[in-house]
């Protein structure tokens, strides 16, 4: 899967240009502002070091609809962290929370649309205690097609049709979650590795691998044949099904 994206690149940020405010900086240059500037690499919000909640709100102008957040984190980054949206900046809805965050770039897939005017991220806790100036690069907003993204996410799979030794399968990938059935002889799933652990028999034989990608609320399955080598064949190929070129950033 490396080298290729289930998202439109070209896709436009609902959040990009809002008017942000926040409840503090650690800097001058640092403030809420540069979430949603376009820069992801070098403009950034700085919460100050303080203890308690920092937040983080968008006013988007006017109410959107969106289903899908991107949040690129810094080295101190949010271990946890709720995001509220609003129509009215009164009446707030929970749509999304983590208490186990691991920062990085992340996307949140949600599993319904939500129409909002304003966008509120709390974070409650830094992943550095003894250093809470959390750093977030960008918030951005997109309005996704769930279904069109589980196809894509299914279709980018790079899975042996020919298999002689263990594969990667992912557990998660840019918010999708992946689920596996699998036969019980000749196939065991490592969860905690993301691997495809295969045990090869006397002879070759054909297995049917299932694997269901989840984007939000919609689930989609797709079914890979696959042949199993014998203990005696020669590993000399390592036949994948083809990515399509679409697929490719």
């Amino acid at each position: 899967m490396k080298g290729f994206t289930i998202f439109d690149q070209q896709q436009e940020n609902l959040a990009r240009g809002a008017a942000a405010t926040c409840s503090g900086q650690a800097a001058k240059d640092c403030g809420a502002e540069n979430v949603v500037d376009g820069d992801i690499m070098s403009t950034r919000w700085m919460a100050p070091e303080e203890k308690g909640t920092q937040w983080l709100l968008l006013d988007l102008g006017q109410n959107k609809t969106f289903n899908h957040i991107r949040m690129y984190w810094g080295v101190t980054y949010a271990a946890s962290y709720e995001i509220e949206a609003s129509q009215d900046g009164e009446q707030w809805e929970e749509v999304y929370q983590d208490r186990y965050s691991e920062g990085g770039k992340l996307n949140l897939l949600l599993n319904h649309s939500c129409e909002a005017r304003y966008v509120r991220l709390k974070v409650k806790e830094s992943s550095n205690p003894s250093d809470a100036k959390t750093v977030l690069y960008a918030l951005e907003l997109y309005q996704q097609d769930m279904h069109q993204l589980a196809q894509r996410a299914l279709d980018c799979l790079e899975i042996p049709q020919l298999i002689g030794r263990s594969f990667s399968v992912p557990v998660e990938k840019d918010g999708v979650f992946y689920g596996l059935t699998y036969p019980e002889k000749g196939m065991k799933w490592d969860q905690e590795k993301s691997r495809m652990d295969v045990c090869r028999g006397d002879q070759r034989h054909q297995e049917t691998l299932t694997i269901s990608a989840t984007a939000g609320g919609y689930t989609l399955e797709k079914e890979f044949p696959v042949t199993i080598r014998a203990i005696d064949d020669p590993v000399v190929d390592y036949e994948i099904y083809p990515v399509p070129q679409e697929m490719k950033e």
